[in-house]
């Protein structure tokens, strides 16, 4: 991110890669949240941030998890502890460290366990639909049944 930001540093990346995919599903969510007050069928909209939501959260997943744990991985040299991710910025006790590894430790709960728990529960309770649309749209007559 230091190529397109040049005064930024992980921190910030930090900050992009996990607070983002919450603003972009927040405005996926927005017309169906609109569409309660104003649309009657607002069935597809809803359906429609519901899958693109999971399919968000699918594919940065890996990526927010593995910065998320660059950033509590220092390494000792001889003027001090430095994160490993970035070496100009030190591992200490200051209130800025402090922060972002509180930081860091509440995303860590948030995206690498609650997101594939919140996938896990959304496709566990849309498994009847998603086996129906299976097996109408693949004929695999009862090659599903489970």
């Amino acid at each position: 991110m230091g190529c397109v930001l040049p005064n930024t540093d992980f921190y910030f990346s930090i900050l992009v890669k996990t607070v983002g995919p919450l603003v972009v599903v927040g405005l996926l969510w927005l017309y169906p949240t609109l569409c309660v007050v104003t649309c009657s069928p607002r069935g597809h909209a809803t359906q429609f941030a519901t899958e693109y939501s999971l399919y968000l959260f699918e594919i940065l997943l890996p990526s927010v998890s593995t910065t998320l744990s660059q950033a509590l991985v220092c390494d000792k040299f001889e003027n001090g502890w430095f994160l490993r991710a970035q070496l100009t910025l030190p591992c200490d006790d200051s209130p800025r460290r402090r922060h972002w590894v509180v930081w860091t430790s509440v995303a860590i709960v948030a995206y690498p366990i609650c997101v594939p728990l919140l996938l896990f529960l959304v496709m566990y309770y849309f498994s009847p639909k998603i086996k129906a649309s299976l097996l109408s749209r693949y004929r695999f007559g009862g090659a599903l049944n489970v």
